[in-house]
């Protein structure tokens, strides 16, 4: 039998996604060629795939609590994502 996720838990997979992807867009706009543009997109639709996947699980588990914001952002789930030259540090911020 399989071990029922939290809505933390989805809460959780859905900023590590969210996190990919925003990383995903930013290194495709710095790396900025042609080339491996297929490349990126590929990864891209299998995120959004995988997202897809999860959040239609959530909704089933959770179906009168699950929020579409969770994956996707609103005003009180905006991603910030902060780079350093030897770190990356995501988190959710609101507005205040």
């Amino acid at each position: 039998m399989k071990k029922k996720r939290t809505i933390e838990d989805y809460q959780k997979i859905a900023l590590d996604l969210r996190a990919a992807t925003q990383l995903l867009y930013n290194a495709m706009q710095l790396f900025n060629r042609a080339a491996f543009s297929d490349e990126f997109l590929r990864i891209d639709r299998r995120i959004q795939k995988l997202k897809s996947r999860v959040e239609d699980e959530f909704f089933k588990e959770y179906p009168g609590q699950a929020d579409i914001s969770v994956f996707y952002g609103n005003e009180e789930r905006q991603l910030s994502i902060e780079h350093g030259t030897d770190f990356i540090n995501v988190k959710l911020t609101g507005k205040e």
